[in-house]
């Protein structure tokens, strides 16, 4: 009887919570299935004419990303009741049949089995108004807010002042979230925001911590990614002015993984 009780309980908090949803978050929901169904069949699409296997480890990935999305908003609005107890039946399969299955299995694991990927590059332009030339490492992080994906971004090289008078040697680590092509632009973009920390001047002496914000638009391109990014930074010594300005860099990078 408890039990009952217990099952009753959880299927009216679960119509209730349904029910408490407004019509305007009901469609803004349904609307952001849409946009990552498309998204999802926009990236099959480029899964099946990628040969590159790291690009194809990428691509699924992001796939998985935005299923699992689709999939807790499916939940917050269809609601499905506790799922009744079954009784067994065992199934009597013939023994080929069985090895049969288990082969098919072992192989589809050994197909989908990932490894940790990261993508590694350079970009060159202007670095707070410094003309820079940066190398990066960019991780990513199991982590969906809305449509956004997220990374996480490494970078360090040289960088000059306009006048030609000081250098730095920065380390940038930098939090991105990556929108697919409808938010915000046709193409794939990013906005970031992270600190920096120069640790070489030309004084051969360490500087102290600054900080970028940035947005980046990215494509696929010579076997990679193709992106161009802008923004504004601070970089500071510590015991001289603050170097800042705009960014503007293009760069190119690459997955690797093992």
């Amino acid at each position: 009887m408890f039990r009952k009780v217990i099952v009753i309980f959880l299927l009216i908090a679960g119509v209730s919570l349904a029910q408490a949803l407004s019509p305007k978050e009901v469609a803004n929901y349904k609307a952001q299935i849409g946009k990552n169904q498309k998204e999802i069949a926009r990236l099959k699409k480029k899964l099946a004419v990628t040969e590159a296997k790291q690009m194809r480890i990428v691509i699924m990935d992001k796939i998985d990303m935005f299923q699992g999305q689709i999939n807790k908003i499916e939940r917050q609005l269809y609601p499905k009741p506790a799922p009744q107890p079954k009784v067994f039946i065992p199934k009597v399969v013939p023994i080929a049949e069985v090895i049969t299955e288990e082969a098919a299995v072992r192989e589809e694991e050994k197909t989908i089995k990932r490894g940790f990927y990261h993508e590694v590059g350079g970009a060159y332009g202007f670095f707070a108004g410094a003309t820079a030339f940066l190398g990066e490492v960019r991780f990513p992080v199991r982590l969906v807010l809305g449509p956004a994906t997220t990374s996480f971004r490494v970078s360090t090289g040289l960088a000059q002042s306009s006048d030609a008078s000081q250098r730095y040697v920065p380390v940038n680590f930098d939090l991105i979230f990556n929108f697919p092509a409808g938010w915000f632009t046709g193409v794939n973009n990013y906005i970031g925001a992270g600190l920096n920390y120069v640790v070489l001047t030309s004084e051969q002496k360490s500087g102290t911590v600054g900080g970028e914000i940035f947005y980046g638009v990215e494509s696929d391109g010579f076997g990679g990614i193709v992106f161009g990014e802008i923004g504004y930074a601070y970089l500071r010594t510590g015991f001289s002015p603050s170097h800042k300005g705009l960014n503007c860099l293009v760069g190119f990078r690459k997955p690797l993984g093992f």
